[in-house]
């Protein structure tokens, strides 16, 4: 999973909820794009914040999968594809 890959999943409109999936287990839904946070410069890391107030630093590397419900988004820059792929 890259920075890239999660920007471009943001920016779907309408955008459906999706859980990310991690290496340990866990599994973190987000409602919303404002329960994502991306640093504005390139990053290892993401900032998930949940429900209640709480909220997890995840690193990239730890994201194995994403999964939602709709239309299947086409995430620009995976594996040398361009957007026109």
């Amino acid at each position: 999973m890259t920075v890239e890959d999660l920007r471009a999943l943001l920016k779907i409109q309408p955008l459906s909820s999706f859980s990310l999936h991690l290496s340990d287990g866990r599994a973190f839904e987000i409602p919303h794009p404002d329960y994502l946070i991306i640093p504005p410069e390139r990053s290892a890391i993401v900032f998930v914040f949940h429900k209640g107030g709480t909220w997890d630093i995840v690193y990239l590397k730890q994201i194995t999968s994403i999964s939602g419900a709709g239309e299947t988004p086409a995430l620009a820059g995976r594996r040398g594809e361009s957007q026109d792929s």
